[in-house]
């Protein structure tokens, strides 16, 4: 699977997209390194994806011989409440009428990358051998009779965002 930095992804996204090739592609959040592969060669061994029922992997699947452990290392409660209260103040301030306060968790667990990928039940999945995974109930863009309307999503900054494979909702 190649990578691609942001100009090389734009060029490769814009030259499939010209083809009118569907393609799948993930991008980090410092938009510095891609991945833009057509559907049609994606390679199940190195990446698997379930966009709301439809790729490579649309089924999840526990596995049946693992007992489960999870280590959860969560934010202190003063930790917590420092950044609450900094989204508090930014909207009493009127700088925003709608936030979603997120935090990063450590969290160890037994499972694999793909074990985490298998298990997950939520409608958008991805998965890259020995690179990353990653899950949203949320939908970021659609197209619907050819209009494309696009879906704010929540993030960290540390994590790989996955926007591609768009496909027409019927």
């Amino acid at each position: 699977m190649n990578f691609y930095n942001r100009e090389e992804a734009q060029q490769r996204m814009n030259d499939l997209a010209a083809k009118a090739i569907p393609f799948i592609f993930v991008i980090n959040y410092e938009a510095n390194c891609a991945v833009v592969i057509p559907e049609n060669e994606v390679d199940a061994n190195e990446l698997k994806y379930c966009f709301n029922g439809k790729g490579n992997a649309t089924h999840a699947t526990l596995p049946t011989n693992k007992n489960i452990e999870w280590c959860i290392d969560p934010p202190s409660e003063s930790e917590y409440l420092k950044s609450f209260n900094i989204v508090r103040n930014a909207m009493l301030a009127g700088n925003s009428y709608l936030a979603n306060l997120t935090c990063c968790v450590a969290l160890q667990t037994n499972l694999s990358l793909l074990d985490l990928f298998n298990v997950a039940e939520a409608r958008y999945r991805l998965w890259i051998k020995n690179k990353l995974v990653c899950f949203s109930p949320e939908t970021f863009v659609k197209i619907k009779q050819g209009e494309i309307s696009s879906y704010p999503m929540k993030h960290c900054r540390r994590c790989f965002a996955f926007v591609g494979a768009i496909f027409d909702e019927q």
